[in-house]
């Protein structure tokens, strides 16, 4: 997942589904406040 952590996130944002980002929370123990911009991105996304 490491090496394939950079892969996933664009395909993460392409698809707007948030998945990988609620795995890099989880697992890597990333602040949400970090992803505050991504998910509103995504959702415009979804709504396009």
């Amino acid at each position: 997942l490491l090496n394939n952590s950079k892969y996933l996130y664009i395909m993460d944002l392409a698809a707007g589904t948030g998945l990988v980002s609620k795995l890099l929370i989880e697992y890597f123990n990333i602040s949400p406040l970090s992803l505050y911009l991504v998910e509103p991105a995504e959702r415009m996304c979804l709504h396009a």
